[in-house]
């Protein structure tokens, strides 16, 4: 890891992706484990809803490559 003096603090220059899934991991022990859902008052997601969810994938994945098809088209003709 690198880090990068910007004052008397430091930052991290690179990315730290494992930090990442331990935020999934930490989420998904939060919803399914019951000794954290007693605690946090959670309950398991049902299939049918991450059916719902993995049949939306690919329309927002679709809605977010026409967003950036659209807004590169627009910055163009903005600059004639």
């Amino acid at each position: 890891m690198k880090f990068v003096a910007i004052g008397k603090t430091f930052v991290v220059k690179e990315p730290v992706i494992p930090s990442g899934a331990n935020k999934v991991l930490f989420l998904l022990a939060l919803v399914y484990l019951p000794p954290l859902q007693r605690v946090f008052g959670t309950a398991p997601v049902p299939a049918v809803g991450w059916l719902f969810v993995l049949a939306w994938m690919p329309a927002l994945y679709a809605a977010e490559a026409l967003r950036r098809l659209g807004k590169g088209w627009w910055s163009r003709c903005r600059s004639w």
